[in-house]
């Protein structure tokens, strides 16, 4: 079972992005273009039988060490094939990250398919495809269900946003990011909206921008990248508004809503007050990188 490790610049963007698509776990997060966005092209990979597997190793360099770990705005990476998955190949993969130190996530399916020990989960919430929404609007909480009824009082108007006023919008409610995430932010928005796989939406009240909801095209889900909102969108229930929106576009198809996760516990009744169910997915943690965490907290 030979795997081999390349840098991205040896990387066949075609074979790569094919493999993703054809997987039967695929995340928009591991096509080409979504990783250089949100790792500056520093990604490495494991690949398995001229892609027939493969595996994104995106990294920071520290003292001149590759450090294999998460970027910000990428939830889900880990393995993804196509085809019959050779047992014990997840493992294999694995087993082969080069060096020590990684802390990486794999996607939810992968999980099924892990055997070896020390495996760690974090909460990811999807509410699947939704049929019929009056039956959808009887298992919401009722908090929820007030909240959609509040948000049509208002006389909100929701319509599309540039990538450029959803940041200013996003800074201007106070949250704080460094520098470099706010850029790498508007890159992938840039990229994501070029590939054709953005939609960024925003609630009006009097013409003035008070909530504000970026949804990601993934394969067979609208994900819930990004979400601002200020204080009179709050009052206004307006973020409740813009997903019921979304809710009522889907409805009918196979779309499913991933909210990715959180673990908050506000935000995650949010989630879960929609419908949405508890999907975790695993995270990959080496010894080296374990030890390293515990003298940075200490």
């Amino acid at each position: 079972m030979k795997i081999h490790k390349i840098l991205r610049q040896n990387i066949s963007e075609k074979k790569w992005n094919k493999c993703i698509e054809n997987s039967e776990n695929s995340r928009v997060y591991a096509l080409s273009w979504y990783l250089d966005a949100v790792s500056d092209k520093q990604w490495d990979a494991l690949v398995f039988n001229d892609y027939r597997a493969i595996m994104p190793l995106p990294y920071q360099k520290k003292f001149g060490i590759k450090i294999y770990a998460q970027p910000i705005f990428c939830q889900q990476l880990g393995i993804f094939w196509t085809g019959r998955l050779q047992k014990g190949l997840v493992d294999a993969f694995i087993k082969d990250i080069p060096g020590k130190f990684y802390l990486l996530s794999l996607n939810a399916e992968s999980a099924r398919y892990i055997e070896l020990p020390g495996i760690s989960y974090k909460p990811n919430f999807v509410l699947q495809p939704i049929a019929d929404y009056q039956k959808l609007l009887k298992i919401m909480r009722s908090n929820h269900r007030r909240n959609i009824k509040k948000a049509g009082k208002q006389n909100l108007s929701y319509r599309d946003i540039t990538t450029e006023s959803y940041i200013a919008f996003k800074k201007s409610t106070g949250t704080k990011l460094p520098e470099k995430s706010w850029r790498r932010l508007q890159i992938l928005l840039d990229s994501a909206s070029q590939k054709n796989r953005l939609q960024m939406r925003g609630a009006f009240l009097d013409n003035q921008l008070i909530s504000a909801v970026c949804w990601l095209e993934d394969f067979n889900r609208k994900v819930y990248l990004q979400a601002a909102n200020n204080e009179i969108g709050k009052k206004a229930s307006a973020a409740f508004g813009l997903v019921d929106e979304m809710v009522k576009q889907i409805e009918g198809s196979q779309l499913m809503i991933d909210f990715e996760g959180s673990t908050n516990p506000g935000v995650q009744r949010f989630y879960h007050g929609f419908g949405a169910k508890n999907e975790a997915y695993p995270l990959i943690e080496s010894k080296a990188m374990q030890f390293l965490r515990k003298i940075r907290k200490s």
